[in-house]
């Protein structure tokens, strides 16, 4: 119709069907595979036509070109064929993209429903990883307790008469219970954290309160503790028990991070403030802040140091490097930050010491 004489070179784009068709389902392997295999012989035939129509607009535009200009040399119209080839390439592809977006990436609705059984198959995952993690840890725990009163109890019969053991077996019965009452605790407290009550309260006096509490174990492990406070009073809206509960277990880590003494540095400080810019009472300038400026309580310890390879997995149920403790006090600790809308970093170098960082949200 154009004349233009394309028999027998269209045929050789027949064995690139099956090419264009494996090329496809290769390619979007990752999608559901019901969709590529309805869609990879519409898509093979569509860019079949696309290449034929492109090799058809080619030889066109030089037949035309060439009746424009009047050459008549193979060698000139091989050049303006592949000029002009080159020059419609990117119609070529654009034409693909779009092609390919259509049939392969799917409606809204579709993208929508995908990403969300994605999501929903990740978090399965990760509960199910979680739960064995809490299954595992829970045994260990449990087991060691009652490994030492099953064998306290197998020697009772015999040592009624022997009082030293007798009381031997009173204290250790009543700590390895207290021990897994401990842990019960923890557990409920990591799997239902109880719903916060929030009052506004002194972070820094609330700060100082604890470090009292542990004044008597910092001076038997001697232990140096520095506290620098920011001068600027500062009220959060928090619950003083559960940060106090957060705090007590990072000031308690960073001790047996210390068994033969050290220095810990307490440090509190509000980010975010650029300058101060007068009020209408010059004797009384006020903050400027920047965006989302945040109350930060960094706690560093001269200790042994986390090593890298396990600061991924510090904040992970049961994960503990000491004997004793649960390994859920940092699990506990993140838990209670987060739920003031905070969150906690760590960094840290073996033999030299660990830093955790707690930000709160801030306003004036």
């Amino acid at each position: 119709m154009l004349g233009i004489n394309l028999y027998p070179n269209a045929l050789l784009l027949l064995p690139s069907y099956a090419l264009m068709q494996t090329y496809a389902i290769f390619k979007y392997q990752l999608f559901n595979l019901r969709i590529v295999l309805e869609k990879s012989i519409i898509y093979s035939v569509l860019i079949a036509i696309i290449s034929i129509a492109y090799l058809a607009i080619v030889l066109t535009a030089e037949k035309v070109l060439q009746s424009i200009l009047g050459y008549q040399s193979a060698s000139i119209s091989l050049f303006a064929a592949f000029a002009i080839g080159i020059m419609v390439i990117p119609l070529r592809n654009r034409i693909q993209a779009l092609l390919d977006r259509s049939l392969f990436k799917g409606t809204q609705p579709e993208i929508a429903a995908e990403n969300a059984l994605l999501r929903q198959e990740i978090a399965q995952s990760e509960k199910y990883k979680t739960l064995s993690t809490l299954a595992t840890g829970i045994a260990h725990e449990v087991k060691n307790p009652l490994t030492a009163i099953k064998t306290f109890c197998e020697y009772l019969p015999q040592k009624l008469d022997d009082k030293e053991f007798l009381l031997k077996f009173s204290r250790l019965v009543g700590r390895e219970v207290d021990r897994i009452d401990g842990m019960v605790h923890e557990l409920l407290d990591y799997g239902k954290p109880a719903p916060l009550s929030l009052k506004e309260t002194d972070i820094q006096r609330l700060i100082t309160d604890t470090l009292d509490i542990l004044s008597n174990k910092f001076l038997a492990h001697h232990i140096t503790v520095t506290c620098t406070l920011d001068p600027k009073p500062c009220t959060l809206k928090i619950d003083p028990t559960r940060i106090k509960q957060a705090l007590l277990n990072l000031f308690l880590n960073a001790i047996d991070a210390m068994p033969g003494g050290g220095k810990l540095t307490v440090t509190t400080r509000i980010k975010g403030i650029k300058d101060y810019r007068n009020s209408d009472n010059p004797s009384n300038p006020l903050p400027l802040y920047s965006s989302n400026p945040v109350f930060e309580i960094s706690i560093q310890d001269t200790g042994c140091g986390i090593a890298a390879k396990d600061l991924p997995h510090i904040f992970d149920p049961f994960f503990t490097k000491t004997d004793h403790g649960t390994g859920l006090g940092l699990t506990i600790t993140r838990g209670i930050i987060e739920q003031h809308g905070g969150k906690v970093s760590i960094r840290s170098q073996v033999g030299v010491g660990t830093e955790v960082r707690l930000e709160f949200p801030y306003s004036d």
